[in-house]
């Protein structure tokens, strides 16, 4: 079976954490960052970040734009789109401005969307999100939420 290409705006990846490396800490990086070995701590980007096939992170994710082919166990905010592909698997809280789930994709957590859902600083307050959201825990069959 073929692997779905992720795209990268302008075919450019500034940082590559490659499938033969584990990083434990504070991760921080501006531009493109593709994630394809492990992390455990916090990832923080000015850019994009992507969570390769490989790619396995326990931690919060702060960035621009969001997407995850791997596994992440911790909560995602994104400023702008946050997209589990079919192959990802996400058990976290997510807030961004747009939500794309494929079909297949797995996602245990809640979810908040909408312009002020990720601030300008995409920082998370879990007290709002809880109350704000509803619960949910399924393989995705087909799901795309966007707020105009």
């Amino acid at each position: 079976m073929f692997k779905k290409e992720i795209p990268v705006a302008n075919g450019k990846v500034d940082t590559l954490i490659g499938p033969n490396t584990t990083i434990e800490g504070k991760v921080q990086a501006t531009g493109i960052l593709r994630v394809e070995g492990r992390i455990r701590g916090e990832l923080e980007s000015d850019g994009d970040v992507i969570i390769g096939e490989k790619g396995e992170v326990h931690a919060h994710i702060h960035a621009r734009h969001v997407t995850v082919a791997g596994k992440v166990t911790g909560n995602i905010s994104a400023v702008g789109r946050m997209h589990l592909v079919t192959t990802g698997s996400l058990e976290g809280d997510i807030e961004a401005t747009t939500i794309v789930i494929e079909e297949g994709a797995f996602f245990k957590g809640n979810c908040r969307m909408g312009e002020t859902a990720a601030g300008k600083g995409g920082s998370m307050q879990k007290e709002h999100l809880e109350s704000a959201s509803t619960p949910v825990s399924s393989n995705v069959t087909s799901t795309y939420i966007q707020t105009s």
